[in-house]
């Protein structure tokens, strides 16, 4: 009897912590992408700022930020129309993906590029450039705090 009910007690305490330990991991995951791939948004951004155009593809943009960027969380990297999406690898986001959309200021479009996750609202007075990608996203819930789709934070990766 007091083995079953220690058998009882070890599932709770195991229902408990393996989702929070998956929770964990990939809230680490995505936080480790969004520092990872910060070189590839400043290079999407410094052709903006250069061309007055987003790049296409990685033949645009130049492999040398995207293969630097791969590593740690990150499975591989590609850049849409500026658009940049971002293949995780670890616990909880395996094959998920991590979407970055730049929106600008068209007012004063030399300006830093600003960076929205997609789902999450563009910040007003900036304007959407790069489109949504058609991919199996991250969990709301394993973003950090900056994209997620409710409240009025927004992700900036702002240049000087």
């Amino acid at each position: 009897m007091e083995g079953m009910i220690l058998l009882a007690v070890v599932g709770v305490v195991l229902a408990i912590v393996i989702p929070a330990f998956v929770s964990f991991k990939a809230r680490g995951a995505t936080q480790d992408a969004l520092k990872r791939v910060t070189p590839v948004s400043e290079a999407v951004s410094g052709y903006f700022l250069r061309t007055g155009k987003m790049p296409e593809d990685k033949a645009e943009l130049g492999e040398a930020q995207l293969r630097a960027a791969q590593g740690g969380s990150i499975k591989a990297v590609k850049v849409v129309g500026g658009t940049i999406v971002v293949e995780l690898t670890g616990l909880g986001v395996n094959g998920k993906f991590l979407v970055l959309r730049p929106t600008v200021n068209l007012a004063k479009p030399t300006r830093p590029l600003r960076w929205v996750c997609q789902g999450t609202p563009v910040p007003s007075g900036w304007d959407l450039i790069g489109g949504d990608q058609i991919v199996d996203q991250v969990e709301q819930e394993y973003l950090p705090q900056s994209c997620r789709s409710s409240g009025e934070r927004h992700l900036q990766i702002v240049l000087t």
